[in-house]
């Protein structure tokens, strides 16, 4: 399997990984409120947005990657 297959098969893989893990926090988590700033926030949502910090990390890595190989290629 060429490299950029491998790389593609993990990106989805861990996009997923980040979706089981949201579902996870979700459903397990009470949905008492905690403070944040001065304002109810639902204890469950804070590692939810954490993992969506990480999926829109592992995006933008993607992305650049995909430029990269882009311009290795010598495609416009």
């Amino acid at each position: 399997m060429p490299a950029s297959g491998r790389v593609e098969r993990k990106y989805r893989v861990a996009l997923a990984l980040y979706v089981v893990l949201g579902v996870v926090a979700w459903t397990t988590l009470s949905s008492d409120a905690v403070e944040v700033f001065g304002k109810a926030v639902p204890l469950r949502l804070l590692p939810v947005l954490v993992l969506c910090g990480f999926a829109l990390r592992t995006w933008v890595a993607m992305q650049a990657e995909r430029i990269r190989r882009k311009a290795e290629d010598g495609q416009p």
